[in-house]
């Protein structure tokens, strides 16, 4: 399989159409190099205009601040409000799980066009994993990152609607400092561009959970490795956003942690229960990790 060549005149623009997602002082800056697919902006146009009309009126203003915002927000297409959105929910994540601030990490990403080769990409039958291992053995995509300064690759591709929200991060973490050391970083992520914060998916935060080292339920069958694992409560039927979600449980946007669940998301009905232990903590070895992934971007200084 082979991923097609990226312009250079489309790399260029990684410096040009930055478009950072809610800035902050925090001194971790996770940049992202985000590529999508012409399938997954036709997808977006057709599923997801509507949702990103809403937010282009600016409901939550009203008066002069209201037209300020929908002049701001004019220029946003579908693609970009659902990138927007999906890295809302990766802050979230963050966020919820008190990794938002001096010590934590922000977000913020380039989005550019992206053609794949039509040997690795059918609409309705593309290995997402295959497309991240194939991104994260690829030159060009690494040039690309270091070209843009960016932490990691993010590609959205689309899934049809009645799919399930699916999305794959290049391999399960073996060792951060050894991808570190490799210039290879672990830190390619395919994800569908239905995916959003409003899905209750966390797709995309997902994925990038694996990038920071972050393990699925503990088990040889699921994947994960204590105690950067995740954790599912059997008895209130909810998990935490690194696990495999179970048909009938809710996955909440928040790392495991030894203490209680501070998300407010469902009204808040899930703030105070266990939200993991010593054993199963997502968020102790994703802290531990920011600093590292922050480094991400590469020795190449050439673009492509």
């Amino acid at each position: 399989m082979r991923v097609g060549r990226l312009g250079r005149s489309a790399a260029l623009a990684c410096a040009l159409l930055g478009w950072a997602v809610g800035a902050r002082a925090g001194p971790f800056n996770i940049k992202a190099l985000v590529l999508y697919t012409a399938a997954a902006e036709k997808l977006a146009n057709d599923k997801l205009t509507g949702a990103a009309n809403e937010f282009k009126s600016c409901p939550e203003f009203k008066g002069g601040a209201k037209d300020a915002c929908v002049k701001q927000r004019a220029a946003i297409t579908p693609i970009r409000w659902a990138i927007a959105t999906a890295f809302a929910g990766v802050k979230l994540v963050f966020q919820t799980s008190g990794l938002g601030g001096d010590d934590g990490a922000d977000f913020s990403h380039y989005a550019v066009p992206f053609k794949v080769d039509d040997s690795i990409y059918q609409e309705r039958n593309i290995d997402t994993c295959a497309l991240a291992k194939v991104a994260a053995s690829n030159q060009n995509f690494q040039r690309w990152r270091a070209h843009a300064h960016a932490s990691l690759v993010v590609v959205f591709v689309a899934v049809p609607a009645n799919e399930p929200v699916i999305g794959c991060s290049a391999e399960v973490p073996r060792s951060i400092e050894q991808n570190l050391a490799e210039e290879r970083a672990n830190a390619y992520v395919v994800v569908n561009v239905l995916d959003s914060y409003k899905t209750g998916q966390w797709a995309l935060a997902h994925e990038v959970g694996h990038v920071f080292g972050a393990g699925h339920t503990v088990g040889p069958d699921q994947g994960g490795v204590s105690p950067a694992a995740a954790y599912t409560d059997l008895n209130n039927k909810f998990a935490t956003v690194m696990a495999h979600i179970r048909k009938g449980f809710t996955r909440i946007p928040e790392f495991s942690h030894s203490g209680k669940c501070n998300t407010s998301y469902k009204n808040g009905i899930y703030r105070g229960f266990e939200c993991g232990s010593e054993e199963f903590d997502n968020r102790d070895v994703v802290l531990h990790n920011i600093p590292l992934v922050a480094q991400y971007g590469g020795s190449l200084s050439d673009g492509p």
